[in-house]
C-alpha cells in the first residue's frame, strides 16, 4: 500500500498511519516500548480494525503519524500530539531501529509540523527521569528541562518521578531555521504560504 507522506526528512518521514502498522500489537504491549516513549503507553487490547479507523477519524484534533525509514519505507514506530488549552503534548514511540538518531528525526519533523504548518506555540512532554536515552533524544530534537515532578506515575507498584519538558515555538524555529526550510521544501510546502515563518525570517 502507497503511504502518504506528510513531512520528509533527511532518513524518515511523517506519514498517515496504515492498517499495516497496527498488525503487530505484541510489540505494543512490550514493556520496553511502553516505557521508551513520552511516557508509557496503556496495554492495548482492541482491534486493530478498529483503532486504525479511530485515528484517522480523529486526525484533525489529535495528530497521529506513522514514522518510516525514506527509500524502503520500513514502518518504524509512532508520533502524536495530544491537544492541552494552549500547547500540544508529544507522544513517541519507536519498535525498532533505536540508537540511530531516527527518533530524534522524527521529533523534529513532529515540532517543524505544529510550528511551522499548525502555528501552535508551545509542545511540552512528559518523561520518567530514568529514560536518560529518550532525555537525550529529546534534547537534541530541541526540547527543554523545566520541572521534576515527584511520584507522578505509578508503573505497577512502583511509583516514578517525571521530567516536565517544553519546546516553544518561536525560539525552537530561530534555532532549527535550515532544518525547517529544507524539510518543508523536500515536503513540497510553500514557505511564503506559512504565517509562522516570519518568525525566523
Amino acid at each position: 500500500m502507497s503511504r502518504t507522506i506528510l513531512l520528509r526528512g533527511d532518513h524518515v518521514s511523517l506519514a498517515l498511519p496504515i492498517r499495516e502498522d497496527f498488525q503487530d500489537l505484541s510489540l505494543w504491549n512490550d514493556p520496553e516500548y511502553r516505557c521508551y516513549g513520552s511516557k508509557p503507553n496503556a496495554v492495548i487490547t482492541e482491534d486493530p480494525e478498529e483503532r486504525i479507523k479511530k485515528i484517522l477519524k480523529n486526525w484533525h484534533r489529535e495528530h497521529y503519524f506513522s514514522i518510516i525509514r525514506n527509500g524502503d519505507e520500513t514502518f518504524l514506530g509512532f508520533l502524536s500530539f495530544s491537544s492541552l488549552i494552549s500547547a500540544q503534548e508529544l507522544h513517541i514511540g519507536l519498535l525498532r531501529e533505536r540508537g540511530k538518531g531516527y527518533g530524534t528525526e522524527a521529533v523534529r519533523l513532529g515540532l517543524t509540523w505544529t510550528f511551522a504548518i499548525k502555528n501552535v506555540p508551545t509542545v511540552v512532554l512528559f518523561v520518567t527521569t530514568d529514560n536518560k536515552r529518550a532525555i537525550r533524544a529529546y534534547k537534541k530534537a530541541g526540547f527543554k528541562e523545566v520541572a521534576v515532578i515527584p511520584n507522578m506515575l505509578c508503573i505497577g507498584y512502583t511509583y516514578k518521578d517525571m521530567l516536565l519538558m517544553l519546546a516553544q515555538q518561536d525560539t525552537w524555529l530561530k534555532e532549527n531555521r535550515a532544518f525547517v526550510e529544507d524539510c518543508l521544501k523536500r515536503s513540497g510546502y510553500p514557505l511564503d504560504a506559512l504565517p509562522p515563518l516570519h518568525i525566523i525570517q
